[in-house]
């Protein structure tokens, strides 16, 4: 019996016509989804499991990703649990750019990058020879083999630097033992003959060694000679003879010794034309560009000139071009009379190119080139870029030949072939190739990832020939894929990704697939649920439902009468229902075979062929694999094209038949087939063809409109005596145009509004209540219904209603005889099906043949007479089975054949046998795909095609022979059939299914047993960054820890590697566009990863954000409570407090002109705020806090004749726009007219201005002074009814205190005043987070928002007195916000004020309209979901709008986990970075239960972590090691905590068995005398601190010792944080620099305000020498920044280098070795040692200098070293190797120590800052900070304190046990300085090694704050109040 566990359990699905059923789907398994058209496979499908499992992942993004992808609706059903992320495959194609090819949407071309890349070998371009790397072995064994026996001289080049003389560099050379240089082919000793070199010369060739006699005996000394050579050669060589002759040159590295060129190395991205280093710079990449085409220009070349053959030259706008060509022409005797084509050369060129002397002068011809460039310049302007659209087109790029990569690319060949020519190949040749040739080469056996790259590859190309697309190429653009293609290819590309544990939703993946490949399909299918997914299919093909584990069928009619689950269960045992489906599969109902034909037997007879019956003839067309094709297609009959996908079938159909009848009846066509000649017999009255294209886009568009019964049906209603009497005529009754429409909504009958992160909700609009017309319109009935209950009919009901009506019938019997009854009269055509658009579009010609068939009673007997010929159309259809269950089926052939009856021929193209066994001729094309196929390989009836010997005929000769097909159908059934009727089988509402289905027999070569399904991710040869190479297992459904040392590469494995991974698989499957806004890391070095679940990050953050963070804005509920504000809030006046109203129109302009009348001024002024201006401006907005460039915009309003815009703030003509910076928000308002003062404007001009300012402001317009400062609003709206005062349209902006419209003015959204705030900009302040708290503002109290935004308020539900509950004030903030009562409404501040419990309960008191409703609906569970998540991690005490900053790390972590956490997600790998930092032991102990309960909810949990604790939970544990950075990188063990344990080569093991001994000192440092206010000496021992009582601390006392580690310790949010960085180190830093040995709470010195002061005094602090605060944030943001600078070593180094003779020499001082100043860095990448590529179209890359090589240096620098090193050498080791190196210097060798015991030996002295961690920055300012901070000799004389006051907030975050150990050593060195340590740490091992220890407690928020315990350990443990206590076992023995 299978358990919930085992199921997707939805109930009461409800979306659509669903009739609230319940669901249990298997998980793991595959199950179809069948049933009539419209029934609701879908609705269940896609719009509820789909929808569900996408939107649940989704919300793991931010809110700012999240607006930009494309969210489905949350479905309509009371609850989904187990629930997948989901993937849709759907049978569209939305690929919009031509950069996706099927190599890039099926990963093929990232596979072939990493193998070719290793496989290829470079050609040179000049000789075409191969070249090789060269090094000091391969020179050698070249010079010996062309030149043995010989005197050969080996050198190398030195360029001159240009601030050094060559007498310089001459007496460095000779001081270093070089006595000979060449120079212009002769010999020079140096230093004797230097005076010969010319001071011009740039380069000399230095002699490294001259052999006399190479061969084999020389070898050693040779090599030797090159490698130095090779060395001070910058990597070049050149070989001479004796005589002085060149003979070889030669470069480390890949160059041709031809002329010298080099090249870059063989990279993945060098053949990647989406990367700039590999896309070809002419096209980037594209392989086209756009330019203009010769062919539009002149387009009939049988014109002349004067007759119009240059058609840019025609029309009034450029004509006088034409005018100045006749006019050069005449004078230099050009002929404009004859047509273009007879033109000679010099004439063309003369027309083309201009006059040859063109020097731009008046008179002169400049050419049509010439003509067309000066266009190019004004494309600013929008009528020039129409213009020129008229004349482009794509070409092949003359660059790279449609190659795409650059030229340096197409240099390197594997075989002889190019990957662009490997790409032109399809995939059944490329593995033809590959089976023939082995290509991996002898070089590549030790690349593994070649290996693995490889297989990649053949494993993809067996997916699609699997599939069926054998025949595709791999450069075949995506966008030119069909629907049923693109399917399929995303269906490999699903089964490529190795995504497990994930729901894939398929629509019909069996379309366009022939039944030879069906096999295939269900094979992939079964593939896929044998890798651990869940594949849900709607499908009607009897073979993919025969595969299926499960069935259901939905029914039992469509539409409204459908909706219900008819049957769920296997496909046993739907044989033996009575649904629908069970009838036809089990043989009872089936499509009959014609009885007879339409006359076959002169069709047969070739000698009436051309007489007796009539043909369309096709003559050697060749289009794509069509090769010179001929046919003859019989016409008037019922023709079907079959053959396997890829044959040319709709070559055949479209570009042959389609196209070329279109061409010949003078109409325009796009890609027609060249063909000798096409005929018809008949002539032909129409050419249709139907395809799966929408039939509208637009939702005004519906069944009733497009079928002509609705002008019918409006003219019926006007016909109406009450309509009659009341006026009203058919325009009335159109929901389009007209009086009687709803002028809210314009006849929609909906509002869209637009939810930025969420699905956009579609509300009924609030005038007509969705009803489309006014009242008095909707009064008017026929038949008891008005117009509105009309178009809710569906076309069934309709027809009985309308049955007295033939008009109208016979518009909708069409529509219902093609299957679409259910549909309804109003539903929009944009929301149809590409299998209805199809049927739909069959309507308008059934309606001819139904005219057609009312005059002649027996078609087939009519005779191809001249008088019937006149009515016949060729309709040509592709795949119109589509969608189709085989009951609709079988409607639709009754259809089809009605077009032939009617005269018509039909061409169908078909798989569906159904189809083709009532054809009466088949052509079947073949006999394979692609290069294979483009042949006729049969024709005839069905009975003749299954005579031969074609793929189709198997299965034909199945479905004609009907007795074998019922026999087979009845051994199907064997069980006796149920005869229930289909009503009965639907199951009562709340029913389930949860019976189990067995497989069936008949699988797929593919099809993996059960015992296949990956029970790991297999993660094969990963090398991302120190990674070595390493293979390990993860177990799904269980818990991994991954640890190891501090930078042994834990988190490059679990978030470099396995998160990267799964994010991108899955988003493989959202769209480009989405895709772009996700940040998705760049893939990762390694081979291989199997079995991937979709992932989920949740980093570590030790930043707590900045003073604008709140609970609100981390947990996202502040978006979604903006979102909330902005969409249904009720704006108030500021003024009144009254909600604003809506004003019409008259009475704006009514206002406007009191408006000017009041602010008129009698000298012919405006005066408005005490100024006086010459004219006031009326202004639109247009866009607020949009993203762009928005010249598109600009040109929009030049076009149109305005002269002005507002752009954020500032007026700027349109002439002179540019364009806008596209990554910043900008707000545009456009000027539509001035405001004169001298009354100069007519009433109607001020009413025409007023009206368009309204329409363009969509409701909204405002004036504006000429200082562009806004006057007043005027809104149809938001209008103050008593000021008049208008408000803009709300935005969520206008809540958002990190914007300018919603923040108060006064405190820029703060909640505070700020000293600094007296600047202009707060950019200007530094560390702006780190100032003191301030003022609370006056004019917000704190709830940071502008009054405007404080007047919104939600409307709530009315209470009795003694339900109505106040609000309490924001105690935790210390900004007080009133109580207020919320009876009828609350703002947003008030709403952020609560706590999570308060915002639940407060919102659910919510008035709700049918328009709101819908909007809470989306927002409300997100909303509640965070909130009970935040109780549920114990945070339901803090109020929303509690600063962030104020956070302890454990409260601030629990927050994050909420916002994560809280989507319910099943199937999912989370990936956690030390979710246990800030935790108190306690509270880990509770956050491991919850994540216990996330992995049996089915997740698997990855967890990179220290912890003891989380390590005795996981099921497996990864340590790696066995050191940092270089040392690290490998697994030293795997297993279970016990495996680790006994591994010796694990660290973590050791200390797993080994605890800490205690202290590690060997004693703890003895407590001074106890602190007592009376006694001196004791005094000056401690800092006093009494009556702390800052946020939630209880006022208490407190003592800290000085010159020892003491340690805070307690749970979460017991107050730590707030005691020691928020409160005691202000006061320290404040008794320090006022000297003040008791600072009390009244003191002017306090840095508290007198008002709120949280303390009573601090004592005997004041002689701290200062106040040092370590935490994580980087040591630097740009590479500028590295460690030995950050330290100061590197100051000395360059010192040091600077006193080498060789710089004293040459004048270098030490800044000539900083890469940060000019002097010494290299000057093409700054000092860099990179440098940005960017291009358009691609994100940009950094690559490492060429000049420099990544040294960051000039290369005049390598010369000087000191023992062999130059500077960038030493920038390049690592401290470890820096300190040996540096031995001979005590202080740079004491750093660079301090650097390796604090665990930082591995990193580079050079690495950038910005890719340290946290944990290492942290280290890292330690070191600093140890490195001076030294007690004086005074100090340490007399024994004063005088140290610093280092604070610590768990400086343990990121750290292994054997760092933690290195650190408290740190710590205590400190304190041996004489300094007093405070740190904040729940690690268990450093506070066991404190000398004392606070603990406040016992709980978090306000039931915390007190202290519990200060002493020594000893004490501590004996504390009964303690919470730590019990955690400090005896594990932690004091060793003295």
């Amino acid at each position: 019996m299978r358990s919930k566990k085992d199921f997707i359990r939805v109930r009461e699905a409800s979306q659509n016509n669903l009739k609230g059923f319940d669901l249990d789907l298997p998980i793991g398994k595959l199950t179809v989804v069948t049933g009539l058209s419209g029934s609701g496979k879908s609705s269940l499908v896609f719009e509820t499991l789909h929808a569900e499992g996408q939107r649940r992942y989704v919300e793991t993004f931010s809110p700012y990703t999240r607006q930009f992808m494309e969210l489905l609706d949350r479905p309509k059903v009371g609850s989904v649990e187990n629930i997948r992320p989901s993937i849709a495959i759907h049978q569209s194609n939305t690929v919009k750019t031509s950069r996706s090819t099927v190599g890039t949407i099926t990963e093929l071309a990232d596979y072939f990058k990493v193998w070719f890349a290793n496989t290829a070998e470079l050609h040179d371009p000049t000789t075409n020879d191969i070249i090789k790397d060269d090094n000091p072995q391969s020179v050698w064994q070249k010079i010996l083999r062309q030149y043995p026996e010989k005197s050969v001289l080996i050198t190398f080049p030195i360029t001159r630097p240009k601030k050094l003389e060559w007498g310089q560099l001459i007496q460095s050379l000779s001081a270093q033992g070089y006595t000979r240089i060449i120079l212009k082919n002769e010999i020079l000793r140096i230093p004797e003959q230097a005076n010969r070199i010319p001071k011009q010369a740039n380069r000399i060739h230095v002699v490294q060694d001259r052999i006399t006699c190479l061969n084999e005996k020389v070898r050693s000394r040779g090599i030797e000679a090159l490698k130095i050579a090779f060395h001070f050669g910058q990597g070049h060589i050149e070989v001479y003879d004796k005589q002085i002759k060149q003979l070889s040159r030669f470069t480390h590295g890949l160059s041709s010794p031809k002329d010298g060129h080099t090249f870059r190395p063989a990279t993945p991205a060098l053949f990647s034309f989406n990367s700039p280093i590999g896309a070809c710079p002419e096209c980037r990449g594209f392989g086209r560009i756009i330019e203009i085409d010769k062919n539009l220009v002149i387009p009939d070349q049988s014109l002349s000139i004067n007759d119009g053959a240059i058609r840019s030259f025609q029309g009034e706008v450029y004509s006088e071009s034409l005018n100045d060509l006749k006019r050069a022409a005449k004078k230099y005797k050009i002929r404009t009379s004859i047509p273009w084509s007879d033109l000679n050369n010099r004439e063309l060129k003369f027309v083309m190119e201009g006059e040859s002397d063109y020097t731009g002068e008046s008179g002169q011809w400049y050419g049509v080139n010439r003509f067309f460039d000066w266009l190019n310049k004004k494309l600013y302007r929008m009528h020039v870029r129409v213009f020129l659209s008229k004349f482009r087109s794509y070409t092949t790029c003359p660059q790279c030949r449609g190659a795409r990569l650059q030229p340096e690319s197409l240099n390197w060949k594997w075989k002889n072939l190019t990957l662009p020519e490997l790409y032109q190949k399809s995939v059944n040749d490329l593995l033809l190739l590959f089976d023939k040739s082995k290509p991996i080469s002898p070089t590549t056996k030790h690349h593994p990832e070649t290996d693995f790259s490889f297989i990649g590859i053949l494993n993809r190309l067996r997916f699609l020939r699997d599939v069926g697309l054998g025949y595709l190429t791999l450069d075949r653009s995506s966008r030119t894929l069909s629907g049923g293609e693109t399917m399929r290819v995303n269906l490999t590309s699903c089964i490529g990704s190795s995504l497990v544990d994930t729901l894939f939703v398929l629509d019909e993946p069996s379309v366009g697939l022939h039944p030879r490949d069906m096999d295939r399909l269900t094979g992939i299918l079964r593939r896929l649920t044998s890798l651990g997914n869940t594949v849900v299919v709607v499908e009607h093909d009897e073979a993919v439902m025969r595969t299926a584990d499960h069935l259901i069928e939905i029914g039992p009619q469509p539409g409204v009468r459908g909706g219900h689950m008819t049957f769920s269960g296997s496909y046993n045992k739907i044989l033996q229902s009575a649904t629908v489906t069970g009838r036809y599969l089990s043989g009872r109902e089936t499509i009959p075979i014609p009885k007879k034909r339409r006359p076959k037997s002169s069709i047969l007879d070739s000698s009436l062929s051309k007489v007796g019956t009539p043909f369309l003839s096709i003559c050697k067309a060749t289009k794509h694999n069509l090769k010179d094709l001929s046919i003859d297609i019989p016409q008037r009959r019922f023709v079907c094209l079959s053959g396997v996908s890829g044959s040319g079938k709709s070559t055949l159909l479209n570009n042959v038949i389609y196209q070329n009848l279109l061409a010949k009846k003078g109409l325009a066509v796009e890609e027609p087939a060249s063909i000798k000649d096409i005929e018809s017999t008949l002539p032909l009255s129409d050419v249709v063809l139907i395809d799966q294209s929408p039939v509208s886009k637009t939702p005004r568009s519906n069944p009733a409109s497009y079928g002509k019964a609705w002008d019918v049906i409006r003219n019926l209603f006007a016909q109406l005596e009450a309509s009659k009497s009341a006026g009203m005529g058919p325009g009335h009754f159109s929901f389009n145009s007209g009086e009687g429409r709803c002028p809210t909504c314009s006849g929609l009958g909906f509002e869209r509004i637009e939810m930025q992160f969420v699905s956009d909700v579609f509300v009924p609009c609030e005038s007509c209540g969705g009803q489309r017309f006014k009242d008095d319109v909707l009064k008017i009935e026929f038949n008891g219904k008005s117009i509105s209950q009309i178009l809710e009919l569906d076309l069934d009901d309709a027809l009985i209603i309308f049955g007295d009506h033939p008009k109208i019938t016979r518009c909708l019997q069409p529509m219902i005889d093609v299957g679409l009854g259910y549909l309804k009269l109003g539903q929009p055509l944009n929301t149809l099906s590409g299998g209805e658009s199809q049927r739909l579009k069959l309507v308008r010609y059934l309606g001819r043949v139904q005219s057609r068939s009312e005059k002649k009673t027996n078609p087939l007997e009519i005779k191809q007479s001249t008088a019937s010929t006149s009515d016949h159309s060729i309709i040509l259809i592709d795949e119109p089975t589509t969608g189709l269950h085989r009951a609709d089926v079988k409607r639709l052939i009754g259809v089809l054949q009605g077009l032939v009856d009617a005269g018509n021929s039909l061409i169908v193209i078909e798989h569906n046998l159904d189809i083709l066994k009532v054809s009466d001729w088949i052509i079947e094309l073949g006999p394979e795909a692609g290069d294979a196929g483009g042949q006729i390989i049969a024709e005839g009836t069905p009975e003749q095609i299954t005579k031969i010997v074609c793929e189709t005929a198997p299965y034909l000769r199945e479905v004609l022979d009907e007795d074998c097909y019922k026999k087979r159908k009845g051994a199907e059934n064997k069980s006796e059939i149920t005869t229930t009727k289909t009503e009965q089988l639907i199951p009562n509402k709340g029913s389930s299914s949860t019976e189990e289905s067995n497989f069936c027999s008949t699988q797929s070569p593919l099809v993996l047993s059960s015992s296949a399904y990956p029970a790991t991710l297999n993660i094969q040869g990963a090398r991302e960054n120190n990674l070595k190479n390493i293979s390990t297992k993860i177990p799904h459904n269980k818990t991994t820890v991954i640890t190891g040392v501090s930078g042994s590469g834990k988190s490059t494995l679990a978030f470099d590697i396995i998160f990267a991974e799964g994010q991108r698989r899955f988003m493989e499957s959202m769209s480009a566009y989405a895709r772009q806004f996700v940040e998705q890391m760049p893939r990762a070095d390694v081979d291989e990863l199997i079995g991937i679940a979709p992932t989920v990050a949740i980093e570590q953050r030790v930043t707590k954000g900045t003073r604008k963070s709140t609970v609100a804005t981390i947990t996202e509920v502040a978006q979604y409570l903006r979102l909330l504000y902005a969409r249904i809030g009720i704006q108030h006046s500021p003024n009144t407090g009254e909600a604003v109203v809506k004003q019409s129109f008259a009475e704006l302009i009514k206002r406007l002109k009191n408006f000017l009348k009041e602010h008129r001024t009698i000298d012919g002024k405006f005066e408005v705020r005490s100024k006086s201006f010459d004219v006031l401006h009326l202004c639109a907005p247009l866009i607020r806090g949009r993203k762009g460039h928005h010249e598109p915009l600009a040109n929009w309003a030049r076009d149109r004749g305005y002269e002005a815009l507002r752009i954020n703030g500032r007026i700027i003509p349109i002439e002179q726009f540019k364009k806008l910076d596209r990554y910043k928000e900008h707000d545009i308002d456009l000027i539509i007219t001035e405001l004169k003062a001298d009354r100069s404007q007519s009433s109607k001009q001020l009413n025409t201005s007023l009206e368009t300012a309204l329409k363009f402001g969509k409701g909204s317009a405002f004036i504006m002074d000429e200082q562009g400062k806004r006057v007043t609003w005027f809104s149809t709206e938001r209008t103050d009814f008593t000021t008049g005062e208008a408000f803009p349209e709300l935005d969520p902006k206008h809540f958002s205190w990190n914007s300018p419209r919603g923040w108060c003015p006064t405190c820029r959204g703060f909640g505070q005043v700020f000293d600094w705030m007296t600047t202009e900009d707060e950019k200007m302040v530094d560390h702006l987070d780190e100032c003191a708290d301030g003022e609370i503002c006056p004019d917000c109290h704190g709830s940071r928002l502008n009054l405007v935004s404080r007047s919104v308020k939600l409307p709530l539900k009315e209470q009795s007195a003694s339900k109505k509950r106040k609000v309490q004030s924001n105690s935790a903030s210390n900004l007080p916000i009133p109580a207020f009562e919320v009876p009828d409404s609350a703002s947003l501040p008030e709403l952020l004020a609560l706590t999570p419990s308060g915002l639940i309960n407060t919102l659910s008191l919510i008035k709700t309209t049918p328009r709101t409703q819908s909007i809470l609906q989306e927002l409300l569970p997100e909303i509640e979901e965070r909130m009970h998540f935040m109780n549920r991690v114990g945070l339901g005490y803090l109020s929303l709008d509690r600063a962030t900053a104020t956070l302890s790390g454990g409260e601030a972590q629990r927050i994050r986990l909420a916002a994560q956490l809280g989507s319910n997600l099943s199937g999912v790998l989370y990936v956690l970075d030390e979710p246990s930092i800030g935790l108190h032991a306690r509270d880990n102990a509770k956050l491991l239960d919850s994540m216990d309960k996330l992995r049996t909810r089915g997740n698997t949990l990855v967890i990179v972590e220290h912890n003891e604790a989380t390590m005795r939970r996981a099921n497996k544990i990864i340590d790696l090691g066995p050191g940092a950075g270089i040392h690290g990188g490998e697994i030293v063990a795997s297993g279970t905590i016990s495996q680790i344990k006994k591994s010796k080569k694990s660290l973590t093991g050791k200390y797993l068995r080994e605890k800490m001994l205690h202290p590690l000192r060997g004693q703890y440092r003895a407590l001074p005398e106890p602190w007592s206010s009376r006694r001196r000496k004791a005094k000056d021992q401690w800092i006093a601190l009494e009556g702390a009582a800052l946020r939630n601390l209880k006022g208490f006392d407190i003592q800290i010792p000085k010159q020892r580690l003491s340690v805070v310790c307690g749970v979460s949010g017991a107050g730590k944080s707030t005691l020691i960085r928020d409160l005691l180190k202000p006061l320290v830093e404040a008794a320090v620099y006022h000297k003040d040995p008791k600072l009390s709470s009244k003191s002017k010195n306090s840095p508290f305000f007198l008002d709120h002061s949280p303390f009573r005094s601090l004592s005997n602090a004041e002689d701290i020498r200062k106040v040092i605060e370590f935490d994580q944030s980087p040591i630097g943001k740009t590479p500028r920044s590295t460690p030995a600078t950050y330290i100061g070593a590197f100051d000395i180094i360059r010192n040091i280098f600077s006193l080498l003779p060789e710089a004293k020499v040459r004048g270098y001082t030490a800044g000539s070795f900083s890469f940060n100043t000019k002097g010494g860095r290299c000057e093409t990448c700054k000092g860099a040692g990179r440098v940005k590529l960017e291009m358009s179209f691609m994100p940009d890359t950094y690559l490492t200098c060429d000049d420099c090589n990544g040294r960051r240096y000039g290369t005049e620098l390598e010369d000087v070293r000191w023992n062999g090193k130059s500077i960038a050498d030493v920038l390049n080791m690592s401290f470890e190797v820096a300190a040996e190196f540096f031995s001979f210097h005590t202080q740079l060798s004491g750093l660079m120590q301090l650097m390796v015991e604090t665990g930082l030996g591995y990193i580079k002295l050079g690495q950038y800052s910005p890719t340290l961690s946290g944990g290492e920055a942290q280290r890292l300012k330690l070191v600093s900070e140890l490195a001076k901070g030294m007690p004086s000799y005074k100090e340490r004389q007399y024994n004063k304190g005088r140290g610093n006051l280092y604070i610590l907030e768990e400086p343990t975050i990121g750290l292994h046990t054997s760092d933690v150990e290195r650190l408290i050593e740190l710590l205590h060195r400190l304190v041996d300085k004489g300094h007093t340590v405070i740190v904040i740490e729940h690690h268990l091992e450093v506070i066991a090694d404190a000398d004392y220890i606070i603990e406040i407690g016992p709980n978090g928020g306000n039931d915390g704050g007190q202290i519990l315990y200060q002493g020594d350990l000893a004490g501590l443990k004996n504390c009964k109040e303690s919470s730590t206590a019990p955690f400090l076992g005896p594990s932690f023995t004091k060793c003295n």
